[in-house]
This record gives C-alpha cells, structure tokens and sequence, in this order.
C-alpha cells in the first residue's frame, strides 16, 4: 500500500474560471461553441479542463444538471492534457478565442488573466462561505474572487510499504533520516524516489517541500507577492543545493530530466516496484485506481 509522510505538505487548489466575455451579452462567441449557436435562441458553453477518471466523471455530473436547470444551454466539455492545456489555453487567451469556463490554478497563472481583465469578478455570484478558506484564497485577489473550487489536493511523500517492510525501512522524522533512507534505497537497486520532469513542474514540489521548511511558511507568498523575501533568498538557494545533493547520492532515476509525468512514467516506477517513493498530489491515488492498479492502492501509503 502507498503512504505518505504527514507534517506540513503543499495545498493545490484547483478551479473553475468564467471568461469575462461570457458574461457579456454582445460578446462574440468563441470558435468552439460559436458553431453551435443557432437563431434559435440556444446557447453553448465551452469548458476546457484537464480531470480524468472520477473527477472527469463529476464535472459531466455537473453539466447535466446544469443543462437540467437551464433549458436550451448545452455545456461542451473540452478535455486536454495537462501541459498541452497550459499552450492551448494562453494561446487562446491571446488569440481573443478562448472557452467561456476553463480550469485554472492559483497563484501567478491566473493572476494573469485578472491582471488583463479576462476573468469575471464573482464575489457577489457565489457563497464563499461554503468553501474552506485554503479552497477558495488561491482565486482571490485584492479581496476579489474569480474562480470557485472543483478540486484541493495535498503534495504528500508517497512510499511502497512492501519495499520499505522488505528493508526494514520505517517513516522518517527527520529529513537525515529520509537522507538515510535514500542511501539504503539505492543501496538495494531501488530507485529511491519517482520523479518524470521533463515539464519541471513536477520537480518544483522538491523546491517548494525544502525552500518551506527551511525558511518557514510565508516564504513563498513574500516572494510572488514581492512583500519581504525574494526567490533569491538564501532558502531557496539552500533547497536548490540541497536537491543537487540529491541529484548526487542517486535519489532520482537515470534521465530524470527527459522523462514525461503526464503519460505517466514516474506511476509506471511506482507500479513496477522500480522505485519506493514519488512526491504528488493526492490525485495519484484516483489516478492509480481509474488506470486499473487497484493492487497497487493496498500496497501504498504516504507521509508528509
């Protein structure tokens, strides 16, 4: 079974955005609902997204009942995957041709798009109070909030616990002792931890796990939002160091750089058996069981 190592872990929220033009009752249609339109009186909305398995499976729930309460709307979900969406998306964005709804994350991405006026302002649409406060601050900016959360998922350490009981291997306190279990990891031919970053983002997890813990929580939030420390503080230089220290001591698999987390070679280490851990959300699980790898959910476990 996967575990993972509890302590403090990254929050992602995911989120769902509605275009500044579908709001706007002379605003030209996008391309890929505007064929659809008709004299009739009909309408469509576009959703782009990127979810898979139970998650895809819950957005296609809501557009039916979307489509229920509101007759003569038909909601078209657009799927892509995950990178290719990121090009698609600010391509479209650009262009003047984007879909009325579409996925976003927090932070810089979409502050983007508000910063540009592309986004609606729905503070006074929604009930935020609904929503966990963790939830729903990574689409509010200046108190304002333009995107409601679909998804939060967690950044844990996942670890097979057939491997770590087959080497006596125990969760780590302290980050020595997960040094330690690296070195015994190795020791074994084991890949110590699953890592495809050819994308980069999936590496960014290290920096950010690091950089947090050795400069302390509001590091990152005085970085993007230019309040105190910067990205060259000595926290992240630290974290950087100390992932080339990792780099080193074997930590990662051979041409790590070069492999592709969205068709899911870093899962594939973790599915063979090849590699003990892997840092990722908490959609790896839902990932693991919608790929067919049941067996795999009872054979692991995560820690923060």
């Amino acid at each position: 079974m996967f575990k993972f190592f509890k302590k403090s872990m990254p929050i992602i929220s995911l989120l769902l955005i509605v275009l500044l033009t579908a709001c706007q009752p002379k605003a030209p249609s996008t391309s890929t609902s505007g064929s659809d339109q008709s004299n009739s009186g009909k309408k469509t909305l576009t959703v782009w997204h990127i979810e898979t398995g139970a998650s895809e499976t819950a957005i296609k729930n809501a557009a039916k009942r979307f489509e229920e309460k509101h007759p003569g709307v038909t909601v078209k979900l657009v799927r892509y995957e995950n990178d290719p969406y990121k090009t698609k998306l600010s391509v479209a964005m650009s262009g003047g041709n984007p879909p009325d709804v579409f996925h976003s994350w927090g932070g810089g991405w979409l502050k983007n798009f508000v910063d540009a006026g592309q986004v609606v302002d729905i503070t006074n649409k929604i009930d935020k109070d609904i929503y966990l406060e963790a939830a729903i601050t990574p689409a509010t900016y200046d108190g304002k909030i333009y995107g409601v959360p679909v998804g939060m998922d967690i950044v844990p350490v996942w670890y097979n616990k057939e491997i770590f009981s087959k080497y006596n291997l125990k969760e780590p306190q302290t980050y020595d002792e997960f040094l330690e279990i690296v070195k015994t990891l190795k020791s074994k031919g084991i890949i110590p931890l699953a890592l495809a970053n050819k994308t980069k983002w999936p590496g960014s997890f290290y920096m950010m796990y690091l950089a947090e813990r050795i400069g302390g929580k509001d590091l990152f939030n005085e970085a993007f939002e230019r309040t105190g420390r910067g990205f060259d503080d000595d926290a992240y230089v630290q974290a950087a160091k100390e992932i080339q220290n990792l780099v080193k001591i074997g930590a990662f698999p051979e041409g790590v750089n070069g492999l592709n987390y969205d068709t899911g070679q870093s899962r594939q280490l973790m599915y063979t058996g090849k590699a003990a851990m892997m840092i990722d959300g908490t959609w790896f699980l839902g990932t693991t069981i919608y790929m067919q790898h049941e067996e795999l959910t009872s054979q692991s476990s995560c820690t923060p």
